[in-house]
This record gives C-alpha cells, structure tokens and sequence, in this order.
C-alpha cells in the first residue's frame, strides 16, 4: 500500500478511536514500515521483482499506469508461515485445522476464521 494511502487509513482509523481517548497503533506509513522493518523474521529475506502492463495499449490516450514500471518487495510467504508455526511464542496459541465447536444447546460456536463452516 503506498504511503499516502497507509496516512489516509490511520486518519481515519485515529478518527473513530478519538472519541474513546485512544489513537491507533502506528501514527504514519513511517512509523508502520519502521516497525515492520524492525520485526524480527527469522532471517527471511527481502525479495523483489518489477512489474510492468505487457498487454496491447488502447488506441488514443494510454493511461500513465499503463507505461510505468513497479517494483513489488516482499518476503517468501512459505518462509514466513513457517517461522510462525515453529515459533513457541505460538505454541497452542492458533488452530492449525477447521474446528467445530457447539454449546449447550447444540448450536455452533464461531470464534475465527478455523471455526467457521468454510474454513
């Protein structure tokens, strides 16, 4: 997300928290990318790759993003997923598979994303 588009989100975020006399985690994207960039990953490395429109342009006026070039960064998702499930900070913090869980009555519970029906 770029950085404008991460200060809109955290004014509006510090927006609906002002009534409650709190402000959200991160104050700019600077604040953000410093703490993502001070999380430790188990050594994951940064990776990138440049991405580019490779289509047939319209006729007439062709859109600047059309004949731009982006850089996309990022880290193995893999890489990432594993250093989560063999980290003991989580050691039975999460479901590793689909739960279902009922009450008393027999109706079923829905607390996250493993218990739902889909899941």
């Amino acid at each position: 997300m770029s950085a404008p588009d991460i200060d809109f989100l955290s004014n509006l975020w510090r927006a609906t928290l002002a009534p409650h006399g709190n402000n959200p985690p991160f104050t700019s994207h600077t604040d953000l990318y410093s703490t993502i960039d001070m999380t430790t990953l188990g050594d994951v490395a940064w990776d990138t790759f440049s991405l580019k429109y490779n289509s047939v342009l319209p006729e007439g006026q062709t859109l600047p993003w059309m004949l731009s070039e982006y850089d996309i960064w990022f880290r193995d998702p893999r890489s990432l997923i594993h250093n989560i499930i063999s980290n003991p900070d989580f050691d039975n913090e999460f479901d590793y598979s689909p739960i279902r869980e009922f009450d008393a009555e027999g109706s079923q519970r829905y607390q996250n994303l493993m218990s739902g029906n889909w899941a």
